[in-house]
């Protein structure tokens, strides 16, 4: 695929397959698809969006999030009033880019904890009031519901894996115990592990559900393959570790930088404060939660897993594939 600029208003493209060239044709509108410079070309065309927008804006790729939160000074109606605004904007924005933008495709959620659904007020793109969803499916790979609680995305996600493992069973006398494990932990297990660090603080209940589907391999791998199997639960505390660790050394960008807590300070010389920073240099101040649902989510829960590694398990200089054998052989002894 090739396409170039033809005067002001025009781009036209070609397509070649096997050799073989079709004729030019022109659109006035967007980025063509499928080509080395597309996705750069895409950003360019997209990314003076955010400039008229008041709410706060998160865009990755061809997705983009309009979002606010209130609070004790401002209220549902006035956010409500700033979201319909910013999306008149960017229907305006789209009219003068030749995009349009589909307002029945256009999903409006509100995260709370209020028991029952509070009634939001009415948010109007290009005069079209937008109904409330009960919830996001796959914005981004994940599921979002109004409670920000993960059971419903572990459940589906268990699901569709345990159809996989099944599909196992059916083909089993076409694939030997090896084939299996090896397919499982490519394309099985990295579906039960997407984003993981976000979700790992999730009831046991829910995250039983894939310990099951694991647990079936052992009738078709055998023993001594199943046992090669890290537990999931394991594998998720190190896939946090490490994304801290990240965090922690400064590879990752400005924002998230700043997320992590800072380093503990003890008030008093005691014997543990003695030996913490003997010991563990790195420790952290562990985030206050109030309530179990921010206790369980990715800072508070990784930093008191960070907390209790010993100190050989940090290099002197950022090594990623170092700290990682470190707390895996760390944490299996403590399993």
């Amino acid at each position: 695929m090739s396409y170039f600029p033809c005067g002001r208003e025009f781009v036209f493209i070609n397509i070649f397959i096997n050799g073989q060239t079709s004729e030019a044709h022109k659109i006035n509108a967007g980025v063509p698809q499928g080509s080395l410079l597309g996705p750069t070309l895409f950003l360019i065309f997209i990314n003076d969006l955010p400039s008229e927008i008041v709410s706060s804006v998160n865009m990755y790729a061809d997705d983009t999030t309009v979002y606010e939160q209130t609070s004790k000074t401002y209220k549902d109606i006035n956010l409500a009033s700033d979201l319909s605004s910013d999306l008149k904007e960017v229907v305006k924005w789209g009219k003068t880019w030749l995009v349009t933008f589909n307002s029945s495709k256009t999903k409006l959620l509100s995260f709370h904890h209020h028991r029952g659904t509070p009634s939001f007020p009415s948010v109007i793109m290009d005069e079209t009031t937008l109904q409330e969803a009960n919830c996001l499916e796959r914005h981004l790979g994940l599921k979002f519901t109004p409670d920000l609680k993960w059971n419903s995305y572990i459940l589906s996600v268990a699901k569709d894996v345990g159809k996989m493992v099944g599909s196992f069973f059916r083909t089993r006398k076409f694939l030997t115990p090896a084939a299996v494990h090896y397919l499982y932990k490519s394309q099985i297990r990295p579906k039960m592990e997407y984003c993981c660090h976000i979700w790992a603080g999730s009831p046991k209940t829910s995250l039983s559900c894939l310990d099951r589907v694991q647990r079936r391999l052992r009738r078709l791998i055998g023993d001594e393959l199943f046992k090669s199997l890290q537990p999931l639960s394991h594998r998720r505390d190190v896939a946090s570790l490490s994304l801290l660790y990240r965090y922690y050394s400064g590879r990752c960008s400005e924002e998230l930088k700043t997320l992590v807590p800072p380093p503990k300070v003890f008030v008093r010389d005691t014997r543990l404060a003695s030996f913490t920073q003997r010991n563990h240099p790195h420790t952290l101040e562990v985030p206050v939660a109030r309530k179990e649902f921010h206790a369980n989510s990715f800072f508070p829960r990784t930093v008191a897993l960070w907390n209790k590694l010993p100190a050989d398990c940090f290099p002197a200089n950022f090594n990623m594939d170092f700290f990682k054998r470190k707390i895996n052989h760390h944490l299996a002894c403590s399993f």
